[in-house]
């Protein structure tokens, strides 16, 4: 395969102003390798509403940690039934199919239980990461068109005249009510940089994150004995995959604390105590850490999967 892609480079070079697809026609060889290799596995493509499978994978993996931070420690069955609880009083509260709502909340397991909540109903989350510039959260609500924003103890004050709390003495419940279709419809807005400009919103569909879920599972071989570090703030894509990744395969999802983040003898530390397999740290932060206590064989799952997924 590597001659086949310097192949194709070489092509390129040669022949500015033929396309790949012109060049292709003419090199016998290279279509002669992708006969005889063939095109890859091909599997069923997931669909649905993202709320729909984390149920799935709930009900088989019910006493299994789902979430864990150093206040925290909760299950499968727990976590559903957070979900259950928020999406009950939001819906209580107004909050319907199509309604796009801010999210900014600590890393705690209220976090992806709002996500699913919403999700569930139907509703857009837009993270909002109460540590952006008061200027860039305004241009997103703003932009967004954004309801409300769920806030906690730790994020009230980010927008004050759409802050909306959920009560920390929040009762299970259950809702009958099924889960809107999902699909191709919108699960969340997420929001660039803006370091060339103005931020742009980008719409991500359910069937998106379970698309790219599975392929994260089926490529890397991810399973329910993961440990997933959460890192990466809300407002960074790489958030969806370490939530999801981790609530989708079974896995567990380890949240580091805000006040942790920048501490890297601290991120070290919760990596090697955590006994983490799976992250994706910036490549900042990476380079911060050590690699060797992580794969020393103190035990029998090690860090064998640093992906870096959106850069």
């Amino acid at each position: 395969m590597q001659r086949v892609f310097v192949g194709i480079l070489r092509r390129a070079v040669s022949m500015p102003d033929t396309s790949i697809r012109q060049s292709w026609a003419h090199d016998e060889d290279s279509r002669d390798v992708q006969a005889r290799l063939g095109k890859g596995n091909t599997v069923p493509t997931p669909t649905g509403n993202v709320f729909t499978h984390f149920c799935r994978v709930a009900e088989e993996h019910e006493q299994r940690v789902a979430v864990s931070t150093p206040d925290e420690v909760v299950t499968y069955g727990e976590l559903r039934r957070r979900v259950e609880a928020i999406r009950v009083h939001l819906a209580a509260n107004g909050v319907g199919a199509g309604d796009r709502l801010g999210v900014a909340l600590a890393p705690s397991a209220d976090f992806p239980a709002t996500l699913l909540a919403l999700m569930a109903m139907g509703a857009v989350y837009v993270p909002i990461y109460a540590m952006n510039p008061p200027g860039r959260i305004a241009t997103i609500i703003e932009n967004a068109a954004v309801q409300r924003v769920i806030c906690d103890a730790t994020t009230a004050g980010v927008a004050p005249a759409l802050e909306f709390r959920l009560p920390a003495d929040l009762s299970d419940a259950t809702d009958d009510a099924e889960a809107v279709p999902g699909g191709d419809t919108v699960a969340y807005l997420m929001y660039t940089l803006g370091s060339t400009g103005t931020p742009k919103g980008v719409l991500i569909s359910h069937d998106s994150i379970l698309g790219f879920i599975q392929n994260i599972r089926t490529l890397f071989e991810r399973t329910p004995q993961d440990r997933f570090l959460g890192y990466a703030s809300c407002g960074f894509d790489v958030s969806v995959f370490e939530v999801f990744g981790a609530l989708l395969t079974g896995a567990s999802l380890h949240l580091v604390p805000s006040a942790m983040r920048l501490d890297m003898v601290g991120v070290q530390r919760f990596l090697e105590d955590r006994r983490i397999t799976v992250t994706d740290p910036p490549p900042s932060v990476m380079k911060l850490l050590d690699p060797a206590p992580l794969g020393d064989g103190q035990w029998s799952t090690e860090l064998e999967f640093v992906m870096s997924v959106s850069r």
